[in-house]
């Protein structure tokens, strides 16, 4: 879990009900208000806490690449995505012990609440049968540590770092699993039209991989560079 602020307690405690091996956090103190009181939530907690590293101008470049490091550094054969702000549901022990080896990523549905976002009322469920493709909700996601060491090296630091790691994840030929539950409760805040175009430049990933082409890989690059030449450190 990377942590920049200080209401971290449900993300955490839902992280525990999971019975983790291995709960990682890392602390970004840049931008917490009070870490005193981040710690004091962790102090109860069996968990190994690490502070940011900043080798980037970007902030942005930094989240990915302690994103990076904290799954690199952990000891799991599988690793769970979890956000400071949202809640890891289902049971994702069960869903480990349900695959074969040659699945590299299990996925599922999640609850949006739509914080400020005046087009939706309260929240939804977002699940894969209103929609035109079967995607990868990130925060869904169990992921096998192997498949990522194996594209690692391949991934930049950039935006879309999930989606692109469930991409060449898939891409390298492990296979992706979905399951019809409600697997991660998501707060969304909308952001920038600037960055909703962005977005726009690369769709969730889906299981067709050709619904991904290359092209599109390279336009999202261009668009990315473009996003950071008008965009100050502190917008991101």
């Amino acid at each position: 879990m990377l942590v920049s602020h200080n209401n971290i307690q449900k993300a955490v405690d839902s992280v525990v009900k999971q019975n983790p091996d291995e709960f990682r956090v890392y602390l970004d103190v840049k931008t917490i208000s009070d870490v005193s009181k981040v710690l004091a939530i962790l102090d109860n907690v069996d968990v190994e806490v690490s502070e940011f590293v900043y080798p980037k101008r970007d902030h942005h470049m930094n989240i990915v690449h302690n994103y990076h490091k904290a799954i690199l550094e952990c000891n799991g054969e599988f690793v769970v995505k979890a956000d400071d702000d949202d809640l890891v549901l289902g049971d994702r022990r069960k869903l480990i012990d349900s695959v074969t080896d040659d699945v590299g990523i299990i996925h599922g549905d999640k609850t949006v609440n739509y914080m400020t976002e005046k087009r939706h009322n309260g929240t939804q469920i977002k699940n894969h049968s209103d929609l035109r493709d079967k995607r990868i909700f990130s925060g869904t996601v169990t992921f096998r540590k192997q498949a990522f060491e194996q594209i690692h090296a391949i991934l930049d630091h950039g935006y879309f770092y999930d989606w692109k790691s469930w991409y060449w994840i898939l891409r390298a030929g492990w296979k992706a699993k979905y399951v019809n539950e409600i697997l991660y409760y998501q707060n969304w805040q909308p952001p920038k039209q600037d960055r909703l175009r962005l977005y726009g430049t690369f769709p969730e990933v889906i299981g067709n991989l050709n619904g991904i082409p290359d092209e599109l890989l390279e336009e999202s690059k261009r668009m990315e560079s473009n996003w950071q030449n008008h965009l100050s450190v502190v917008d991101l």
